[in-house]
């Protein structure tokens, strides 16, 4: 009894930590002093926003209310999460979950399936995919979206995922990775497997028409396959088959396809390549979208993309590896295709899409005599070849690309089109890229050089 009445003081007094103790905080998180744009049109208003779980349940004046933690954003913007319509981080989000490159630009959505897609999975993708898979350490799993989901939904990823399915992944699953066009039964197998990726959760039927084998498929395929997206409320989305001198004729396949399917269309990463080409880009906007964009719409469009097409000596100066060489070696497919077919088409676009280097042997006209390293594939690696001549555009009736150029100048080139001058330090930089790339995309080949390809015609 001693013992209890002695308790008893020690005990009135730990209540009130315990009821303080126990009671909840009203968030888990607010962010206090941002100016806050909620994804409505609206203009930005200043406000904290409270989050609880994984929910925003709270905008306003928070000061009062408690919280387990306060962040200061100190006047910085506050936005809904990004959606990136389209990614490519279907197998890295496998490799590291966090993300990083999309989430430290405010990205916590991507749609992703730019012509192949993660399903269905066939023998001939595999091959393809081999180079990547061994580098990574990445086992492919699964063989259709529900498979993927199921391994998706393990990794705890910091972003959202969703996909398209390629309509050159359901391609080289029934007719492997060549040039040829698809029989009767052979078409209805590929609507097939488009049917159940529409039915597993694809957003739509997505195509990369300049890069092969999706290249090789034509437009009533195309309208076939789209016809089947159309049915389970499905978008067609492109990477249309040019985007210079035949882009209109491009523009016109995408809205055939989806005039003839009775599908949404939306076009990727629409540009007009090309100085002869420059001013057409009004033209297909209104091609495309029958209001007519205003001149505020256009004035902005042209702030915004330079009166320059290709910048690039900016981006070499600066240290930075090129997109286009980056992107084109680090796509791990084309080793594939090298390695398990006729090399000349996939070796023409890794050399032509790069960016590269040459110096002016001679200039006629609006185009130039360059001599440059081109891409060889020799004896199972990538490697820069023999100097050659070749033709590159310097000026469209007359108007020349690179001021003052002279025979004897280093300049950058992009398909057959010259960029820009560089500078010694700049031909050093884009010379170490392309090596150090080379190095990366000949060690993928050579971790699957005992493995056996299989390619289905």
């Amino acid at each position: 009894m001693q013992m209890i009445r002695r308790a008893l003081p020690i005990a009135c007094f730990l209540w009130p930590l315990i009821a303080h103790a126990a009671a909840k905080p009203d968030f888990d998180l607010v962010l206090s002093n941002g100016r806050v744009v909620d994804g409505s049109g609206a203009p930005w208003f200043r406000a904290d926003v409270g989050i609880r779980g994984d929910r925003i349940v709270a905008i306003g004046d928070l000061s009062r209310r408690t919280t387990a933690r306060r962040i200061d954003v100190q006047n910085r913007m506050v936005a809904p999460g990004f959606i990136d319509l389209l990614g490519q981080s279907q197998l890295y989000v496998l490799i590291d979950n966090r993300v990083e490159s999309k989430i430290r630009q405010g990205i916590t959505t991507e749609i992703t399936g730019e012509g192949t897609s993660v399903a269905p999975v066939s023998q001939a993708a595999l091959s393809q995919m081999k180079p990547f898979l061994d580098r990574f350490r990445l086992k492919i799993d699964w063989k259709d979206l529900n498979g993927y989901t199921r391994r998706f939904e393990t990794t705890g990823s910091a972003i959202n995922l969703g996909t398209f399915v390629g309509a050159a992944q359901v391609r080289i699953a029934v007719l492997g990775l060549g040039d040829v066009q698809p029989s009767a039964a052979q078409l209805a197998e590929m609507e097939k497997l488009v049917e159940v990726a529409m039915k597993q959760g694809a957003r739509g039927l997505s195509t990369a028409l300049i890069y092969p084998p999706g290249s090789y498929a034509k437009t009533p395929e195309l309208i076939a396959l789209a016809k089947v997206a159309a049915k389970y409320g499905g978008v067609y989305a492109s990477h249309i088959r040019g985007e210079a001198d035949n882009e209109m004729e491009a523009v016109e396949e995408a809205l055939t396809i989806g005039r003839e399917a009775r599908i949404p269309v939306e076009i990727w990463h629409l540009k007009v390549a090309g100085r002869s080409n420059w001013g057409k880009m009004k033209g297909l906007l209104e091609r495309i979208e029958p209001v007519t964009f205003g001149e505020a719409v256009m004035e902005r469009f042209k702030q915004q993309c330079g009166p320059r097409w290709g910048m690039v000596a900016e981006a070499i100066e600066a240290g930075a590896s090129p997109h286009h060489n980056f992107h084109v070696f680090t796509v791990y497919p084309w080793l594939g295709m090298l390695m398990t077919g006729p090399v000349e088409q996939p070796l023409k676009v890794l050399d032509q899409c790069r960016i590269r280097w040459g110096q002016v042997e001679a200039l006629a006209g609006d185009t130039a005599a360059i001599r440059s390293e081109p891409l060889e594939w020799r004896g199972g690696r990538l490697i820069l070849g023999p100097e050659r001549l070749e033709t590159a555009t310097v000026a469209v009736n007359g108007a020349a690309m690179v001021s003052d150029l002279r025979v004897g100048d280093w300049v950058s080139l992009h398909w057959h089109w010259v960029c820009d001058r560089l500078t010694r330090r700049q031909l050093s930089t884009l010379r170490y890229y392309t090596q150090r790339l080379l190095a990366i995309a000949n060690g993928a080949v050579r971790s699957s050089s005992e493995a056996t390809f299989s390619t289905r015609h």
